[in-house]
């Protein structure tokens, strides 16, 4: 909480951070693949959008979805709605790439995870 008692921006950071390891999860990016396989996530670019203040005991949702699937990136949402209501009150879009931990570099999504990941891809 910030001085006005309400949620500071790192709040809605931490909580968008820990959506988008649920959500890309689903498509096999589970902490066992990143781990056994020396993989990781990078964030390079995300714009946050806060619409509305957060204050104690607010309940909140985020739901998430997969926009795009390049052949070593993606590109995700995740929008939060103050629960029971329903009110959009921030949502985070981010850009990021699968990453050899060892290199130090981007690499491919694996053809396994990226056909999951089109199973699940949002059509705009």
């Amino acid at each position: 909480m910030d001085l006005l008692g309400q949620s500071a921006l790192s709040h809605y950071i931490q909580r968008f951070s820990a959506c988008n390891g649920q959500a890309i999860a689903v498509f096999g990016l589970t902490p066992d693949y990143m781990r056994g396989e020396r993989r990781g996530f990078s964030t390079f670019e995300f714009q946050l959008e806060v619409l509305a203040p957060l204050r104690p005991g607010d309940l909140v949702r985020v739901r998430s979805a997969l926009l795009h699937v390049g052949g070593s990136s993606m590109r995700l949402l995740h929008v939060m709605t103050r629960e029971p209501g329903g009110e959009r009150v921030a949502a985070l879009e981010q850009l990021g790439v699968h990453l050899d931990m060892d290199a130090r570099r981007s690499t491919p999504l694996p053809a396994a995870i990226r056909e999951k990941a089109q199973a699940v891809l949002v059509q705009s």
